[in-house]
């Protein structure tokens, strides 16, 4: 007789297991305009400068301490939207946030081949999302200040 790997639960107890789990809630997040269209978001402003990297073609894949990069935008619960070429802040609206929830996330809504409105730079680090093949990584530039 072979033996059956893993352990079977019967789907009442694993119910019970599942409703007795303390199961975080995730935060809600409010946008919040930072530049305004066509502007360039200089240094200066202690909100964006602290910001060391640029992630492109993010996706809904949010990542921490960076600009979230992509051509598709976001909507918030509020009933705001990003508007391309605009930077946002998305601010948590929980007094306390669980331990991988950020305080704060950045998203620009751009097409990741057309010049940044970034000085040239100014981010100690780039991650590349996974871009259509059409698009090559070289693409990804920066506009001169």
């Amino acid at each position: 007789m072979a033996s059956r790997r893993g352990t079977w639960i019967p789907p009442a107890a694993a119910l019970l297991l599942l409703c007795l789990l303390d199961v975080a809630e995730s935060a809600t997040y409010r946008l919040e305009q930072l530049s305004s269209p066509g502007e360039r978001v200089i240094a200066g402003r202690s909100d964006v400068d602290a910001i060391p990297g640029l992630h492109v073609g993010s996706m809904l894949a949010f990542k921490d301490n960076c600009v979230n990069v992509d051509i598709s935008g976001v909507s918030d619960n509020f009933g705001a939207s990003t508007t391309p070429g605009v930077l946002f802040a998305l601010k948590a609206q929980e007094a306390e946030l669980g331990p991988t929830e950020p305080r704060n996330l950045y998203f620009l809504q751009q097409d990741g081949t057309q010049p940044f409105p970034f000085a040239a730079g100014r981010f100690d680090w780039v991650r590349e999302g996974l871009p259509p093949a059409s698009v090559q990584p070289s693409l990804f530039f920066f506009s001169s200040p």
